[in-house]
């Protein structure tokens, strides 16, 4: 109750600038996502399990004040792959700190003794600890406590946590191969944990598939290097959102929740096989609004050979789901591919209506500003390339999720 009044309070204080980040001078949120963090919890989780608010929040203060304490005085070695550049010296030490308090919090407070294993106090902390070193404006104070919350939840894991070691040695591969950047591989480390060490291991397969097949095809011929390695905010525009329907079936095991999770992957490989077999094959590249010719390359632009492969592509992600072990009915693998399909026109559709286009001194467009004060001739310019994969993800899962919940 008194968390829910001052939340309103907190919120009115940072938007006013009450609160400031010493080295930036701008607005810091931290108080109140660590605010709406809590009062989240303790709305879900207060009464029936007390120990899903004590150890997020436990970790949240101790493991992420003191990362802060001795990453600003005693850190020297940044991360290649902190958008914020956090230091060795502060994650090691909140890897440490989630681990002690994960592992020994049975003896601080032993009501909530849930006897954790320390494999499992490992892996938890560094997937904790990776994840605060990507986290940017403070959204670590909502992404930590949540994530605490839901490996508390699942069961029946320990089995897989042997695995774990695969993911980063798979997506440092990709690292060294130029699929992604340092932040990529760190980003993919992150959901590829989540897809794999879980009650239903299995359904890593469509990751799998996606990262498989949009690497090979982002590698052919006739693209740059620059355009194919994708960053941690792309892996997290395409892998995000179905990464959080993932998190729901494997907490409630409610099969529509894999289905929209499933349908993110059908846009994803659809929209990026489109993207590049319609750059390659060419042809005429058409504003999908207007039907206006446009330079290849362009968010909104389509192709007839592009919009032919991704649609085969959404069919493929759901005939894969067909298969037995993944017990799906022939409904909820038409529901993927449809969902798939209309995710990569709301992609096209977004990008080509509302991603920011600049206009260079020969008239050629471009999606990318090149100072801070430039503004563009179309679009919104907080609309970038992730943005637009983002959305549109988010409208092919959603509209799955409610066609499976319908039918």
């Amino acid at each position: 109750m008194i968390i829910g009044i001052a939340i309103p309070i907190l919120a009115f204080a940072v938007f006013s600038g009450f609160f400031k980040d010493e080295k930036s001078g701008r607005k810091s949120y931290g108080i109140l996502f660590f605010a709406l963090s809590f009062f989240a919890l303790v709305f879900f989780f207060g009464e029936a399990q007390p120990e899903l608010v004590f150890y997020p929040m436990f970790i949240l203060a101790w493991a992420d004040g003191l990362a802060t304490v001795v990453g600003y005085k005693f850190g020297k070695t940044k991360l290649d792959f902190s958008p914020e550049g956090k230091t060795v010296e502060g994650t090691c030490t909140f890897f440490l700190v989630a681990f002690i308090v994960l592992f020994f919090g049975k003896y601080v407070h032993p009501l909530y003794d849930l006897k954790i294993s320390w494999q499992f106090a490992l892996y938890v902390s560094a997937f904790l600890a990776l994840l605060e070193a990507l986290s940017i404006k403070s959204f670590d104070n909502i992404w930590v406590p949540g994530a605490v919350a839901y490996w508390l939840l699942l069961s029946s894991i320990d089995e897989t946590l042997v695995y774990s070691l695969a993911i980063p040695v798979l997506a440092f591969f990709a690292f060294r191969q130029n699929w992604l950047t340092s932040g990529g591989a760190t980003a993919a480390t992150l959901l590829g944990w989540i897809f794999l060490i879980n009650p239903n291991p299995e359904f890593m397969v469509f990751p799998i598939l996606f990262f498989l097949i949009g690497s090979i095809l982002s590698k052919l011929p006739g693209h740059s290097e620059e355009a194919s390695d994708r960053n941690a905010n792309q892996v997290f525009a395409n892998g995000g959102i179905p990464a959080l329907f993932f998190m729901a079936y494997f907490v409630w095991q409610d099969p529509v929740f894999m289905v929209a999770g499933i349908s993110g992957f059908a846009f994803a490989l659809s929209d990026t096989a489109a993207s590049e077999i319609g750059i390659r094959m060419g042809g005429q590249h058409f504003r999908i609004i207007g039907g206006r010719k446009v330079d290849p390359g362009l968010s909104g632009a389509v192709t007839l050979s592009g919009s032919l492969t991704g649609l085969f592509f959404a069919c493929f992600i759901a005939a894969v789901a067909l298969l037995p072990i993944f017990e799906f009915s022939l409904v909820h693998c038409f529901i993927i591919a449809v969902a798939g399909v209309s995710g990569n026109i709301a992609d096209s559709l977004i990008g080509d209506w509302l991603q920011a286009k600049y206009r260079d001194e020969d008239g050629a467009i471009r999606e990318y500003s090149v100072d801070r004060d430039e503004k563009p001739i179309r679009g919104y310019r907080w609309i970038t390339n992730g943005t637009t994969n983002f959305l549109a993800s988010a409208f092919s899962c959603l509209m799955a999720c409610i066609a499976a919940v319908l039918i």
